[in-house]
């Protein structure tokens, strides 16, 4: 009983304690950046007919460069259409693949452009 209401006390100190906001650092000025230029306008859904065709030429292009393709296609809301894998491409490629499909899908843009804009110091992305 002596436990809780300590441990009652504790909490209630802690949600009861004003909250103490820190000033910003002040550091140099940062150079102005020019506004990102928007995503593209989501587009119509994809049918199966049309993925199946997509993950036909993803299939030809993993060929020609001799890699275990994990294809995930995927709709304009980020959800799976269709998925195939290889079957020696690792355990994990699955989740990667669906992944990076919907991150893609549903920030309007290459996941590759988030590597190059963290590389280039986005501070948005860290």
């Amino acid at each position: 009983m002596r436990a809780a209401a300590i441990l009652t006390t504790a909490v209630l100190a802690t949600v009861a304690a004003p909250a103490l906001a820190q000033a910003p650092a002040a550091g140099p000025a940062a150079a102005p950046r020019s506004a990102p230029q928007p995503p593209p306008a989501y587009g119509p859904p994809i049918t199966l007919e049309q993925a199946k065709t997509v993950a036909a030429a993803a299939l030809a292009e993993a060929q020609r460069r001799n890699v275990n393709p994990t294809i995930a296609i995927v709709d304009p809301a980020g959800e799976l259409v269709y998925f195939e894998k290889a079957s020696d491409a690792s355990y994990q490629a699955r989740g990667l693949a669906e992944g990076k499909a919907r991150a893609a899908a549903r920030t309007r843009r290459q996941t590759k452009s988030d590597a190059e804009r963290l590389a280039a110091g986005a501070a948005a992305l860290r």
